[in-house]
């Protein structure tokens, strides 16, 4: 009996250098602590008591195997990275072609960072001599140091994003499959729409480099960037001195490298605007099949066809068929003790993955909040930007300038809303859970599941969003329309500066 329902919900030990949860104990300090640690530990069964059990059957909804691993398609995004060198963390099978391999990283690091550097060279050196044109650049600027710190970060703290990863295979769990499908689905989405909507974004300044421009346009160019052939755009503006970037030869080269240079810009800008909402979603998966074994707290345990079932493990989804007909008077009373101490054991399990729960958005809080705090302020910078440009003077703006202003203020507000509503949806899920225990049949359950189910209510009302600066900012809607009004703000001030 003590091995059907013993189920240990141990947590991995972090490899080194990567911080472990000093999440303790659910629940307020000021209630028995004693009495609500019997819902983390294993409860000890009478070994007396004796029961029939019709057929002893494990259920897992994933696998037959004997370990249950979660699947998931967090890999996908790291394969953008290792499909361009920025991560390489992929074993070789020979010495050569692990030192390509390496030549490779190295490089592309390389690229980046004197892309980065170089493009902010030429904004503050060459662009600054029109404002449009400066704030284009500006904003080209911001854009850049945003993906690639935010991919670069998780590049250079990869083991502890394998460490989320390997979390996740080994402890969410399996026991609804079609969550577990939908989530899947609504990853594949998200890549799909993100990957398509950057491919539009970064691809259309080249073709902007193709199309015919008016002689104010070229007289434009000619005087900003010191060229005798203006008509010859880049892209991208690359800082290279001493010469004429516009002459034959120099043109070619520079325009080809300009072009590697946006597919390695569009390669980490996927995962870095997707890595944090797929964690997202993956755990509101896990929320809504803990809030389904919540509301079956206090009532009887039955399958689809209505036999009587005992759950032995909640993460990999396992039961047991029990019978529920007696014969004798002292068989009533063992079958009593034993429902009560299933009821405790239940209650425990269910504790046990919230409480992993808790320790996976910990470990998530140590990974985002390297980089959240700079992302942030690039987002309020650039809708800043967008917002002076489209709403200052749009009348001395181009057709052209005008329209990539649009799509910029587009992809920004659709990158930090999206972000703002996932943060949403992670605090919406303690309202589930709290939904579930207020429709739970808890008027049914012994003392102590009632003082454990009050702990775990206590524990749920407390807010879930993602935040940085020790809980000083929270994203959500709130910090969505703080940064609109800021940045309006923002517009204003230069309104009455430039009158």
């Amino acid at each position: 009996m003590e091995k059907l329902l013993g189920d240990h919900w141990d947590i991995c030990v972090p490899p080194a250098g990567v911080t472990q949860s000093p999440l303790g104990h659910i629940g307020p300090t000021s209630l028995s602590q004693k009495r609500f640690d019997k819902y983390i530990t294993p409860i000890p069964l009478t070994p007396k008591i004796k029961f029939r059990i019709l057929e002893y059957r494990e259920r897992r909804t994933m696998s037959d195997t004997a370990k249950v691993t979660y699947s998931h398609l967090m890999q996908v995004p790291l394969k953008y990275l290792k499909i361009v060198g920025v991560l390489n963390n992929v074993p070789q099978k020979s010495e050569f072609r692990r030192v390509l391999a390496q030549m490779n990283f190295i490089f592309v690091h390389v690229v980046c960072w004197v892309s980065s550097v170089n493009h902010f060279m030429a904004t503050v050196t060459r662009s600054v001599r029109y404002m449009p044109e400066f704030f284009q650049r500006l904003l080209e600027d911001l854009t850049i140091n945003l993906f690639l710190g935010t991919s670069l970060i998780c590049c250079y703290h990869n083991k502890h994003v394998q460490f989320i990863i390997k979390f996740m295979e080994n402890y969410f769990s399996v026991a609804d499959e079609q969550v577990i499908k939908a989530c899947n689905r609504s990853t594949k989405i998200l890549l799909i729409v993100f990957t398509t909507f950057g491919t539009v974004v970064f691809t259309l300044p080249v073709f902007e480099t193709f199309l015919p421009i008016s002689e104010q346009e070229k007289d434009l160019i000619a005087c900003i960037y010191k060229r005798s052939h203006p008509e010859r755009r880049f892209a991208v503006n690359l800082w290279v001195p001493f010469i004429d970037d516009s002459e034959s030869w120099y043109y070619e080269c520079i325009f080809m490298f300009e072009i590697y240079q946006i597919y390695l810009l569009l390669m980490v800008a996927v995962p870095a605007t997707t890595i944090i909402p797929m964690f997202i979603t993956y755990t509101e998966g896990q929320y809504v099949i803990l809030s389904d074994f919540v509301e079956k707290i206090g009532q009887t345990h039955t399958d689809k066809i209505g036999r009587r079932i005992f759950y032995t493990s909640l993460r990999k989804g396992e039961w047991v068929y029990v019978s529920s007909l007696v014969s004798k008077r002292n068989e009533k009373q063992q079958l009593k003790r034993l429902l009560e101490s299933y009821e405790k054991e239940y209650c425990r399990q269910v504790i046990k993955f919230h409480h992993m729960l808790l320790k996976f958005q910990y470990e998530l809080h140590i990974l985002y909040t390297r980089f959240m705090s700079g992302a942030h302020t690039l987002n309020n910078l650039m809708l800043a930007i967008c917002m002076y440009q489209l709403l200052a003077n749009p009348q001395s703006l181009s057709v052209t300038r005008l329209v990539k202003f649009i799509l910029d203020i587009a992809a920004v507000l659709t990158e930090f809303y999206y972000l703002c509503y996932c943060s949403e949806r992670l605090d919406e899920c303690n309202a589930r859970l709290r939904r579930a225990v207020v429709n739970c049949d808890w008027h049914r359950c012994s003392n102590d599941t009632r003082l454990a189910l009050c702990m775990f209510l206590r524990k749920v009302q407390e807010k879930n969003h993602l935040h940085f600066f020790h809980g000083l900012v929270f994203f959500g809607n709130e910090l969505f329309l703080k940064v609109i009004k800021i940045s309006y703000s923002f517009v204003n001030f230069m309104r009455l500066n430039s009158s």
